[in-house]
């Protein structure tokens, strides 16, 4: 835009007339919104086509001065123009104001009636306003104005009027009230929410009221800590003031008035998980982490801890507290929101606790192959394959039989069994490790693993239960293959005999009777 306009509530309108190739200029065109006309001059400075500055007056087009326009011809069409001037209300009402700390406007209204507006300087407020006029029938009037509840405004209207008279203004002013101090609000809040929200800053005097809400499957215990305001008072002593908690033990409640010189007020409340996995385990916190929680908990685990009172300071590794970080390698169901404590260190890393202790997981059933259907099945290798437990022998009596398999995998510590079972009998157990350890940094740069140093290369072996086996074809026309029922004598070859009735004479003894009974069933040739 070549033009920049700078008066107020006008709008620009200004063109370059360079269609007819001679005597081409500028003209600039003004007018004003709605309500309003110019006030004194409106002046465009520019600098010639020749670089010399210049000035020009824009004139009114009408006699209600809400339209002013100039042509300018010593230009080209990349002149850059600013126009400055004023505007004024069109329906403005004279006012004398004698109020003081304040300006005033005003206004007509309809064809008798106006309006007047005070408005304080900064740093001050209205405290008393008056306005005196004529009225209709040509008698002195002098009334209240109407004072806005913050004292910054003050205002008055009348439908009829002498409005040729004017409005006389009179009143007094105060400074303003300085405001108090904000105080910084801060909560630190563990499975638990403020309802409603606690305010960032609060002034002196003002009331903090506190409603803390456990989190779901979680309640606040004041055995481990209770839930309170702390600040730090007028003497820079720390103070605390306990919260109230509920019978069930969801809800802590308190109010605080805050007073002048106080410092950091903070709201501080951890509720615990009802129901913990790894109580049975002794004084220990089994928590279900992710690779992220483990980042942020990894940027908090060495500071610096001051004696209170000293400068005396000690090194602290929250690292000496973990006892194991295992991946377990399928999913974990979470019960609630918590977040990592060591010892008595809080992290302030939020987490979820584990649903249960141990998973149980159905692998489903598989039928365990009979490839020829007969005898031969049973001198077949049968093995299963066993997630991180590797390939596992099975009976042979299991063939063509189906069987299942499960896992049931403690979550604490990381271990598991696999149950193979057959018709709803468990038949099988083999001890399995479906997880690994998780590297960290040691205090030295070394890397090494959390409670062991075991990676558990078993992952690479494959996740997907599946059975071997290994079988003998029968011969062809084979054995099993021609069974007859006969006498001895009419057999001729090498023959297998089963359910033979009863072989006896009176001389027969019966260790004899045994043997021949043996050797038909081992296997006799007959010539």
């Amino acid at each position: 835009m070549a033009v920049t306009n700078k008066v107020p509530n006008s709008t620009d309108k200004s063109e370059w007339q360079g269609d007819y190739g001679y005597g081409d200029y500028w003209e600039l065109l003004l007018t004003a919104k709605s309500g309003y006309k110019f006030d004194g001059e409106i002046k465009a400075a520019y600098y010639d086509i020749d670089g010399n500055p210049n000035t020009v007056v824009l004139q009114p087009r009408n006699s209600s001065n809400t339209e002013v326009r100039a042509n300018v011809y010593d230009t080209d069409a990349d002149t850059a123009f600013e126009i400055t001037g004023n505007t004024r209300l069109d329906n403005e009402l004279a006012v004398t104001n004698n109020i003081p700390n304040t300006t005033a406007t005003g206004v007509k209204s309809g064809s008798y009636g106006g309006s007047v507006t005070v408005t304080a300087n900064e740093g001050f407020i209205i405290t008393g306003a008056k306005a005196a006029f004529t009225d209709v029938d040509g008698n002195p009037a002098n009334v209240d104005m109407t004072i806005s509840a913050d004292g910054k405004t003050a205002s008055w209207s009348n439908d009829d009027f002498d409005r040729d008279g004017g409005v006389t203004l009179t009143g007094t002013t105060a400074s303003e009230p300085q405001p108090q101090p904000e105080i910084p609000v801060t909560a630190n809040l563990s499975n638990c929410y403020a309802d409603p929200p606690l305010p960032e800053t609060l002034q002196v005097g003002a009331t903090l009221n506190v409603t803390i809400k456990a989190n779901e499957n979680t309640a606040f215990d004041t055995a481990q800590s209770t839930p309170k305001i702390s600040y730090y008072d007028d003497g820079g002593n720390p103070t605390n003031v306990n919260l109230t908690v509920s019978s069930d033990k969801k809800t802590a409640t308190g109010s605080l008035t805050l007073q002048d010189g106080w410092q950091d007020i903070s709201v501080n409340a951890q509720a615990y998980p009802v129901a913990v996995v790894g109580q049975q385990y002794g004084a220990i916190n089994v928590y279900l982490v992710t690779l992220d929680e483990l980042a942020e908990f990894s940027g908090k685990r060495f500071f610096k801890e001051t004696e209170t009172g000293t400068q005396n300071y000690e090194n602290i590794d929250l690292g000496a507290y973990v006892n194991r970080i295992r991946r377990v390698y399928t999913n974990i169901s979470a019960s609630s929101a918590d977040v990592i404590r060591c010892g008595n260190y809080n992290t302030g890393v939020s987490c979820q606790q584990p649903a249960q202790d141990k998973i149980t997981l159905d692998f489903g059933t598989a039928v365990v192959p009979a490839h020829n259907e007969d005898n031969t099945d049973y001198e077949s290798e049968i093995q299963i394959f066993l997630p991180f437990a590797g390939f596992v022998s099975l009976n042979t009596d299991y063939a063509g039989k189906t069987i299942g398999l499960q896992y049931v995998i403690n979550v604490v510590t990381g271990n598991g069994v696999a149950l193979l079972s057959c018709n709803g009998v468990v038949f099988q157990v083999e001890e399995t490790e479906p997880s690994s350890e998780i590297l960290y940094l040691s205090p030295s740069t070394q890397v090494k693993t959390m409670g062991g140093d075991d990676w558990n290369e078993m992952l690479y072996y494959g996740l997907e239960p599946y059975i071997y086996c290994k079988w003998y074809e029968s011969a062809t026309g084979g054995l099993n293959k021609d069974r007859k029922t006969g006498i001895l004598g009419d057999f001729r070859g090498f023959n297998i005999f089963d359910d033979v009735t009863p072989i006896h004479t009176a001389e027969m003894l019966t260790e004899e009777q045994e043997m021949i009974y043996t050797a038909l069933s081992d296997g006799v040739y007959i010539e």
